[in-house]
């Protein structure tokens, strides 16, 4: 027969038991019917035990379901999410100046080159000479990327099909100066959601001109798939940030100190590089970090 314990020394007792054996403590008629109750609560709960074990293995099998038939889009939006908190915040400290908007792309000239083969390093265009029409650059302020006679919307977009291809341009600055970088090779390989940090598939490469300047064409990537920017410039780290969610011009010379130590240890993630649905060139600004 089941027991229940005993309230003064926790001893076993029938439910029925009017004094209990080793204390001697006396039971009275309401103790006794509250054993007796909570003894079929007992035998309630037991009973329901193997059905809340079935339903709790019934709701996990279909949460694994829901995630297996949903993982691409799942994926994409863990892939995402630090990129979106990053935007977010920075957008709350920084204001308007975290949002820079990319200049836009002229139409292509009918003499305009066609574009470099995807995987071959290739000299940028000449930087032309600046027109004397044009008004003297404004005194660059403090810790602000400096302005160029050479403006990188000079560049020449070269022809591309938007069906597949798009195009990615821009100046490579010094993390810590933010000076441009010339002649610094930029390597742009592809990888999928599952290879992040690791070898890639194919890609594109890219030598900056004197200015820093550089305008590479890339192929769409299929979802879950993105570019990650690497440079093999002696002096340099190998990773290669670029401004899209952090505006690395604005934030303090400590601040890029120790993202430029971070890079040199190999313990900075590289942010995914995907191409904009509709459009067909995109700027975005690199950033390089000095070695020790």
């Amino acid at each position: 027969m089941e027991t229940i314990p005993c309230p003064g020394c926790r001893t076993d007792l029938e439910p029925s038991a009017t004094v209990c054996p080793i204390c001697t403590r006396p039971r009275n008629k309401l103790e006794i019917t509250r054993g007796f109750t909570t003894l079929r609560e007992m035998e309630k709960q037991r009973k329901k035990r193997p059905f809340i074990i079935a339903g709790r293995v019934l709701a996990a099998a279909a949460v694994g379901a829901v995630l297996f038939r949903f993982q691409e889009p799942v994926l994409n939006f863990a892939v995402s999410a630090p990129a979106r908190a990053s935007k977010y915040f920075n957008y709350l400290i920084y204001g308007a100046e975290a949002e820079k908007p990319a200049a836009p792309a002229e139409a292509p000239a009918a003499a305009t080159p066609p574009p470099p083969a995807q995987g071959s390093v290739v000299s940028a265009p000449a930087a032309p000479a600046p027109s004397a029409a044009v008004p003297a650059a404004p005194a660059p302020a403090a810790e602000k990327i400096p302005r160029r006679a050479a403006r990188v919307e000079d560049l020449p977009i070269p022809p591309v099909d938007p069906s597949w291809q798009w195009v990615f341009y821009g100046r490579a600055y010094d993390l810590i100066t933010l000076q441009p970088v010339a002649n610094a090779q930029l390597n742009f390989t592809s990888v999928s959601q599952y290879q992040r940090g690791g070898a890639g598939t194919d890609g594109a490469a890219y030598l900056t001109d004197s200015d820093g300047r550089f305008v590479v064409s890339l192929r769409r990537l299929p979802d879950g798939s993105s570019f990650e920017i690497h440079t093999s410039r002696p002096g340099y780290a190998s990773a290669v940030l670029y401004e899209s969610d952090i505006p690395y011009a604005t934030l303090p010379l400590a601040d890029r100190k120790e993202m430029a130590r971070n890079a040199q240890d190999g313990d900075m993630t590289l942010p995914p590089l995907t191409d904009t649905a509709g459009e067909t060139a995109i700027r975005r600004d690199v950033f390089l970090a000095p070695s020790r």
